[in-house]
């Protein structure tokens, strides 16, 4: 059986590697924005970089911009790029996503600066048009930079989709070190929330592992080691050191996220923790998503009856006041 489950997991391996990591296509969009530029790469989409977007964003020709107001300032502060960007946010309408679908009619591409739901949006828009498309995130609040996923938020919804879309991930997404690493100092949640999002694997895994016993769903035992894996990798993260030590490890955890929930589908990074903070983010609109999960971790993991120490170690590890 031990022989069997190692070829299972070497298998899963191989079948996670070729498909996030091997580059199998050229893409003379990506060639063009990262030739020669010394970056670390997560995978086959996403970068990071350092003090690199002034020049990369030079290379983009005929850019149709969104972003967040506070994230296109920040650019302007940090480069000193004033991007003629469509602001997008919440209240962002079904009505101007077909506007803008519209006009990236005469656009060669489309550029995403901010959070979560910038990046949702810029890959919806990159669905619709077939338009080539470049992320910048502006925290880490958040691994939508690299999830090939899309949220139905209500201006997406007004589409017809509803919950999560399969679609892809940005074509480049560039996390650099000029954008991300001030936030340690200026706005510690923007960084460490992300971690409590990914926290989650604790009881979301204990719900799969529910639901493959009433025969609802088909646990993935490779896919289980590295939700474990990564629960080590967040405890061995000292987050009182400079971001600038273990963001490279940070970003690895996220999209290695992404690459499992794109894989064996949500089940082993979104259970009953997810619901709770669901209901908790539409009463407390202030509460960052991470946030709400960690505090969801807590409770769930002790109406599981599994795993509450861990729990509760591993959201006061990583900082977050719940």
């Amino acid at each position: 059986m031990s022989l069997l489950s190692d070829y299972v997991k070497q298998k899963g391996a191989l079948e996670i590697w070729n498909k996030y990591f091997v580059d199998s296509l050229e893409d003379e969009f990506r060639d063009k924005c990262l030739d020669g530029i010394d970056c670390v790469r997560l995978t086959k989409e996403s970068f990071i970089v350092e003090n690199k977007c002034r020049e990369i964003l030079s290379r983009v020709d005929n850019p149709f911009v969104i972003g967040g107001k506070f994230a296109l300032n920040y650019l302007k502060e940090n480069f000193g790029l004033e991007l003629n960007g469509n602001v997008v946010c919440l209240e962002t309408s079904g009505d101007d996503l077909r506007r803008f679908i519209d006009e990236i009619k005469n656009y060669d591409c489309i550029v995403g600066v901010g959070g979560g739901h910038v990046m949702d949006l810029l890959k919806f828009l990159g669905m619709k048009t077939g338009k080539k498309t470049l992320a910048i995130p502006t925290t880490l609040t958040t691994h939508v930079y690299a999830s090939p996923k899309i949220h139905a938020g209500n201006a997406i919804a007004s589409f017809g989709y509803k919950k999560t879309i399969d679609g892809s991930p940005p074509t480049v997404a560039l996390i650099d070190k000029k954008l991300i690493l001030p936030l340690q100092k200026k706005s510690p949640r923007l960084i460490f929330t992300g971690l409590g999002d990914i926290s989650a694997y604790v009881t979301a895994v204990e719900d799969w592992r529910l639901a493959e016993k009433n025969g609802k769903d088909k646990v993935n035992d490779y896919v289980v080691e590295m939700t474990k894996d990564t629960i080590d990798e967040i405890m061995k993260i000292d987050i009182n050191e400079d971001l600038d030590g273990w963001l490279e490890r940070y970003c690895l955890i996220q999209v290695t996220l992404c690459n499992i929930t794109d894989w064996v589908g949500s089940a082993p990074a979104s259970g009953a923790e997810h619901l709770f903070a669901k209901s908790l983010e539409e009463i407390n609109g202030n509460i960052l998503h991470g946030e709400a999960v960690a505090l969801g971790i807590i409770i769930v993991s002790h109406l599981q009856g599994k795993n509450e120490g861990l729990a509760e170690n591993l959201v006061r590890h990583i900082g977050l006041d719940v």
